[in-house]
């Protein structure tokens, strides 16, 4: 992974006493735009701008092979522009081939399209009784 990253502020659950606030960050075209996820962590995606824009995550690495999912965001005259994505099951997305701490548990996300900041990011915790075959 990138030596510079951007990481996101993952919301605290609903009823905990840290949260939620609500907090949409930019994402950009880098691929270090990252967030902590430990399996119930979802995004909430908001594209402000008329035409589609793709996400790709940057999934874990598999010998030679890095699965990747692309997902694309509709304009905001579609859906408002919104998509909630997620969970993200922590043995597919989260960053294990590193033994850097500061990657490791972390979904890496990079805009793959447009221009830097057209896509707000607001990561967020579920409670995992809401997930309950999820996977």
């Amino acid at each position: 992974m990138p030596a510079s990253t951007t990481a996101l502020t993952v919301l605290a659950a609903p009823g905990t006493p840290a949260g939620p606030t609500w907090d949409e960050q930019d994402t950009d075209v880098s691929p270090g735009n990252n967030f902590d996820n430990d399996g119930v962590t979802m995004l909430f995606a908001r594209n402000n701008t008329a035409g589609a824009i793709d996400l790709i995550f940057e999934a874990d690495l598999y010998g030679t092979e890095r699965t990747v999912l692309q997902v694309t965001i509709p304009g905001s005259g579609t859906e408002n522009g919104v998509k909630v994505l997620g969970p993200f099951p922590p043995g597919r997305f989260n960053n294990h081939d590193t033994t850097e701490v500061a990657s490791t548990g972390k979904v890496f996300v990079r805009q793959a399209s447009g221009t830097d900041g057209q896509v707000k990011l607001c990561p967020f915790k579920v409670n995992r009784s809401l997930l309950a075959g999820a996977y």
